[in-house]
């Protein structure tokens, strides 16, 4: 079994370097690092020459001569994967040591899995835990915990949207034969919502409850959830709301 990271980076000087340690820690070690910069301008890709330096077999760094934006180079990224097992990641995240265990755990225990994802912590510019009550899920309004079960994934993408973040996503190899190209709108439809899409319309999602990374909320995000900050009081009480309505 071979374990794979679709890693995509642009302007990522400030956290890069974390993330790569937290992926590097992995209680269960991955096989290859394929990283797809998308043209950065600042020390990027001196910080990845680095790496790559330091972990030639595992590092495999490819640099886009123009700039491709985020939905196109995470897919040329994961195109580049050769590992039974492709994880997805941002470059400014920070994955628990177990994340890649815990994810295993779940395919291991669903044969029938193509994809899974988990819930997250939501983090600041300095590491520190944003809040105790508020999770990655909730930012999205996927209150897990308090929908009947089975969850109808696909029925809750068409009439609540989307709930998976690509951070948190792990596929199989054989879903490359059939996602690509993604069919997504830069800004509007985004390539993890692509992935929510086919896989919970197969009934070959699945998710681990766990909080398997840190999701860092900062000012120059590339892409995000929104507004958390903003928005938490109203987070909250739509998480109060529901409890209401399922009694």
């Amino acid at each position: 079994m071979n374990i794979s990271v679709a890693l995509c980076t642009f302007n990522g000087e400030k956290y890069i370097e974390k993330q790569l340690d937290s992926i590097l820690n992995q209680s269960i070690k991955v096989n290859e690092i394929i990283v797809c910069d998308d043209h950065s301008v600042d020390t990027t890709n001196s910080i990845l020459d680095k790496y790559s330096l330091n972990y030639p077999e595992l590092f495999k760094l490819h640099k886009n001569e123009n700039n491709l934006r985020s939905n196109k180079n995470f897919e040329k990224a994961i195109s580049l994967c050769t590992g039974d097992y492709i994880f997805l990641s941002d470059q400014d995240d920070l994955w628990r040591e177990d994340k890649v265990e815990k994810t295993l755990n779940v395919f291991s225990k669903n044969p029938t899995a193509e994809g899974v994802f988990s819930n997250a912590t939501l983090i600041n510019d300095i590491d520190q835990l944003l809040f105790k009550d508020i999770s990655l899920w909730d930012s999205v309004y996927f209150f897990e915990n308090q929908i009947p079960k089975p969850i109808d994934l696909f029925k809750l993408l068409i009439l609540k949207g989307n709930y998976l973040t690509g951070a948190t996503l792990c596929i199989k190899k054989e879903v490359k034969e059939f996602c690509f190209p993604f069919q997504t709108i830069e800004k509007t439809f985004l390539h993890d919502e692509w992935f929510a899409f086919i896989l919970s319309q197969r009934k070959t999602l699945f998710y681990s409850t766990d909080k398997l990374i840190s999701y860092r909320l900062h000012e120059n995000q590339q892409m995000g959830v929104g507004n958390i900050l903003k928005n938490a009081k109203k987070i909250k009480k739509a998480s109060k709301n529901l409890k209401v309505l399922l009694g």
